[in-house]
């Protein structure tokens, strides 16, 4: 299937369906966040953003991390995935205490942006990206995370 071009292989192990980009007039390169969730997979890992990509997900910055790095339960490590270079940082065991991705990504955004930082906009854009009972959920979820973390997402839960 690779010599026929049906499947690329991004690095080891790990391959994709290419895409053609008709704005680059290429194949499009193969999608970050789904080569590092398939090697965590393959390396039984589990991974979350750092806290730049976790509020570029959250949509409270536009920029996107000219790194793509992410936080893992393991030994730092980097892979080549075509011109790009793929880091995984070793993250202490109290960052992956909560289960589920949205808290884990609402933490890490707190933890770069300070508790104290969190302008008005910030908190009604922040409220406006989970459900009622998503904050239910993500409140009871980050009860392990610092307490001036879970006492701001306690904040934000309320409605």
């Amino acid at each position: 299937l690779e010599k026929e071009g049906r499947i690329r292989k991004v690095c080891r192990g790990i391959y994709d369906y290419p895409l053609f980009s008709a704005i680059l007039q290429e194949l499009a390169p193969a999608d970050m966040d789904q080569v590092a969730a398939a090697i965590a997979r393959n390396l039984d890992r589990e991974i979350q953003p750092t806290g730049n990509s976790a509020l570029n997900y959250l949509r409270l910055s536009t920029q996107v991390p000219a790194h793509h790095t992410w936080l893992w339960n393991g030994a730092g490590r980097s892979f080549h995935i075509g011109k790009n270079q793929l880091h995984f940082q070793k993250a202490s065991r109290r960052d992956f205490s909560p289960k589920l991705p949205q808290s884990r990504m609402l933490v890490q955004a707190i933890r770069i942006l300070g508790g104290a930082a969190l302008s008005s906009e910030m908190r009604d854009k922040l409220k406006a990206s989970f459900s009622v009972d998503q904050w239910e959920q993500i409140r009871k979820d980050t009860i392990l995370v610092p307490a001036r973390i879970h006492r701001l997402i306690c904040e934000l839960a309320q409605t």
